[in-house]
């Protein structure tokens, strides 16, 4: 069962850059992926500054929160030194991705 699940773990793996002895990442912080979902947590704090978002505490704290999960996740599944983890805790960054951006909408 496994098996027949592992082209669509490896092209995502590959797809996020996770060939650490080909592409000689050591850190977490060397992928892409993570590299790209920092600048997402970072212009999502900048953007809760809004005087509209600000107000709400609840909603900033929700979306802020799902931001940075973000990086976590992505940090959690390279710590797993395991290319099934590491390619399930991308799935999970992915979904608090959506979750920012269903807030996002939201607050337009």
């Amino acid at each position: 069962m496994a098996l027949r699940n592992f082209p669509r773990i490896w092209l995502a793996c590959r797809v996020l850059g996770y060939c650490r002895m080909t592409r000689g990442v050591k850190r977490f912080t060397d992928l892409r992926a993570c590299q790209a979902c920092d600048v997402f947590k970072k212009a999502v704090y900048r953007l809760c500054e809004n005087q509209q978002i600000a107000e709400d505490l609840g909603r900033r704290k929700q979306i802020e929160e799902s931001a940075s999960r973000t990086t976590a996740h992505i940090a959690e599944g390279f710590g797993r030194f395991n290319l099934a983890d590491f390619a399930r805790f991308c799935v999970i960054a992915r979904s608090s991705l959506m979750e920012s951006q269903s807030h996002l909408l939201v607050c337009r």
